[in-house]
């Protein structure tokens, strides 16, 4: 499932971003987390302890060895020891990817390498980070696609350019927008299926609604909408399943969602009905490991890839299934069941529609106040105590926690026990996250 992500405007002008830029890790990254403490920032490492002491004005993550901070308006970047290795010097900056990080000088956005030389020159209004030698830029309004070097593999003429989950290129070409039409260019830049569709399946951003471009390719195929009908091509361009239905969805485990007068069934790729439109008004999950979530006479259950009911509707929720369980509602209690759709939770008021994670889920205890969150492990068993002010996930043993101080918040750390690593003091706070960096460059 693609995350959404929060984003102004401003940003949504001429690169329409419905993907995720992702960066490899390496098991050294994110020792040392950023925290604000009486207005400056430093870092912590993973026992709680200052290992760089609060004097930044702003601190971004640390990525391959660098992270960039704020000192008297201007950033630059640190090693992992503190060493100011690159002098602030740039209105604006991005953590290094593949080797490259975006800055920005005079309003206009440009790249470093990691000795601070400038190897492609300010010039853009928006920039992405690099992914697999490639990164997204726009001048004038116009989005195009530049190499390491800074030479445009894809000039910038194109409306949009919508770079997808881990790669613009992800299976194939990319999507991109001219006159509001989409069709798609490859690695090389060159215009491979001409722009000729409308837009397609819905995405939110924030309080507003857009509408992505013409499909990702799933599995050499990819839906597509003309004249208010869906149908799917090959990466030539071809058609493989005519235009006949209302809306059609990725194909995923060999099968795809459409939706024919308003009921919703699954197709395979020569374009057959094998499971018969019969689910909704919700749209079917995705199948995974051979399950798909869909909605039957108001509640929710789950079908094998025959159309056979494995999970019977009954649950008040569009379930998803994380770590082997999924958080169900059912008469306004929550549980968990297995894939078997056997109880392993039984519901309970207190728990609540939250997928495991490292082998915790949050629960919720409903205050005269304002609700306190703490954890379960998989067998129901309370091992977090409810007492913190607002939701918290765990990345690699340690999640950031939050509590209410006098008009504002304080941030601390627990381990999976919820033992504290460091306790609520920080006035601001990141994770402990060694996942793909989402940046926006506005």
């Amino acid at each position: 499932m693609k995350r959404l992500f929060v984003l102004t405007l401003a940003v949504l002008f001429f690169i329409q971003l419905s993907g995720t830029i992702a960066a490899k890790e390496n098991d050294q990254e994110n020792q040392h987390v950023a925290v604000k403490i009486d207005g400056k920032w430093g870092y912590i490492n993973r026992t709680g302890k200052l290992a760089i002491q609060p004097q930044f004005d702003k601190a971004q993550p640390f990525k391959e060895g660098l992270a960039a901070v704020k000192i008297d308006g201007k950033y630059g970047f640190i090693r992992e020891t503190g060493e100011l290795v690159i002098q602030p010097q740039f209105d604006d900056a991005r953590p290094f990817i593949e080797g490259r990080a975006a800055v920005k000088i005079n309003g206009k956005w440009g790249y470093i390498d990691k000795t601070g030389e400038m190897v492609i020159q300010p010039q853009f209004q928006s920039v992405l980070s690099f992914q697999e030698g490639i990164a997204v830029v726009a001048i004038n309004r116009k989005g195009g696609v530049i190499d390491k070097a800074g030479k445009f593999i894809a000039e910038p003429q194109y409306d949009r350019i919508w770079p997808f989950e881990a790669g613009i290129f992800k299976e194939g070409p990319a999507a991109v927008v001219v006159n509001d039409k989409h069709g798609y260019i490859d690695k090389t830049g060159k215009l491979v299926i001409e722009p000729q569709f409308d837009a397609t399946k819905g995405s939110g951003f924030g309080d507003g609604f857009i509408l992505n471009p013409a499909g990702e390719f799933h599995e050499g195929l990819a839906a597509v909408r003309v004249n208010n009908k869906f149908f799917y091509i090959d990466k030539t361009g071809k058609t493989v399943i005519p235009p006949k239905f209302e809306i059609a969805l990725d194909f995923q485990e060999g099968l795809a969602a459409v939706r024919s007068n308003g009921k919703w069934g699954f197709i395979d790729k020569t374009g057959e009905l094998v499971i018969q439109p019969q689910f909704g008004p919700t749209a079917p999950s995705y199948f995974q490991q051979g399950l798909s979530v869909v909605r039957i006479n108001g509640k929710f259950g789950a079908i094998d890839k025959t159309g056979k009911v494995v999970i019977q509707p009954q649950f008040d929720n569009r379930f998803e299934f994380h770590e082997g369980l999924a958080a169900v509602k059912i008469d306004n209690k929550y549980g968990y069941i297995d894939k078997t759709g056997k109880y392993v939770i039984q519901p309970q008021i207190d728990l609540g529609l939250y997928p495991f994670r490292e082998g915790r889920a949050m629960i919720m205890i409903r205050g005269n106040v304002n609700p306190k969150y703490g954890a379960i492990d998989k067998t129901g068993k309370i091992v977090i105590q409810p007492q913190f002010d607002h939701e918290f996930e765990f990345y690699e043993g340690i999640a950031k926690v939050i509590n209410h101080h006098n008009y504002g918040y304080k941030y601390g750390f627990i381990d999976k026990m919820g033992n504290f690593i460091a306790q609520p003091q920080f006035d601001e706070a990141y994770s402990f996250y060694k996942g793909p960096l989402y940046y926006y460059h506005p």
